[in-house]
C-alpha cells in the first residue's frame, strides 16, 4: 500500500483535538458553538458543587445528630415509664430502692424527652430538611450554636456520674452530638 499524500483540511472538515477531545472544525470552532457558558466569576462551577456537597454533608450529620437524639428519647422516655435504669440518669442520685426514678424525676425526663425531640426538630430545620420561614436561618444558627453549649455542659455532667452508663454511654452520645452541633452551626 502506498502511503498518500497528506490531505489539505478544509474548514468544514470536524478534528478531534488534543486538549479536550470536543470534535472541532479544521478552523478551530464548531459553527454556531459559542464555548462553554461561564459566569463572571471564574470559580462558579466550583462553587456550586461545593454547595451541593456541602449541602449533603450537613443532610447526612442533621440524620446523625438525629438518630443520636432518638436513642436519647427512647431512653427518657423510659425512665419516665418507670424502667430501672434510675441509677444511669442524674447522676445516679435520684434512684430508689427499685432502681426507678420518683415521681418528680419521672417528670423532668418527660419534660427532657420532649426537649430533645423539639432540638431534633431544630436540628432538622437547621439542615434543610423541614421547610423554614425566610428570616428563620440566623436564628436557627445561634439556636444551634445554643444547643451545642448546651450539650457541651451536659457532657461534663455525665463524665462525671457514677454509673458507667452514664459516665460513658450517655457521655459519649452527647460528646458526639456537642461535635455535631458545632459542625452543623459552622457548615449550614
Amino acid at each position: 500500500m502506498i502511503p498518500s499524500a497528506p490531505r489539505k483540511l478544509s474548514t468544514g472538515d470536524l478534528v478531534l483535538t488534543r486538549r479536550s477531545r470536543r470534535p472541532r472544525s479544521a478552523a478551530g470552532a464548531i459553527p454556531g458553538y459559542r464555548g462553554p457558558t461561564r459566569h463572571p466569576r471564574s470559580d462558579q462551577g466550583r462553587r456550586h458543587r461545593r454547595s451541593h456537597t456541602t449541602h449533603a454533608v450537613v443532610e447526612v450529620l442533621t440524620l446523625g445528630a438525629c438518630a443520636l437524639l432518638l436513642i436519647g428519647v427512647a431512653f427518657q422516655l423510659g425512665l419516665s415509664a418507670g424502667a430501672p435504669l434510675a441509677a444511669a440518669a442524674y447522676g445516679g442520685r435520684a434512684a430508689q430502692s427499685d432502681g426507678r426514678l420518683p415521681p418528680g424525676y419521672r417528670l423532668a425526663s418527660l419534660v427532657t424527652a420532649a426537649v430533645l425531640a423539639g432540638i431534633g426538630w431544630l436540628l432538622l430545620l437547621h439542615g434543610g430538611l423541614l421547610a423554614a420561614a425566610p428570616l428563620a436561618g440566623p436564628v436557627v444558627r445561634v439556636a444551634v450554636w445554643v444547643v451545642a453549649a448546651l450539650f457541651a455542659l451536659n457532657t461534663a455532667g455525665n463524665l462525671t456520674g457514677r454509673h458507667p452508663l452514664e459516665r460513658w454511654g450517655m457521655g459519649a452520645i452527647t460528646a458526639t452530638l456537642t461535635v455535631l452541633c458545632v459542625l452543623l452551626a459552622i457548615g449550614g
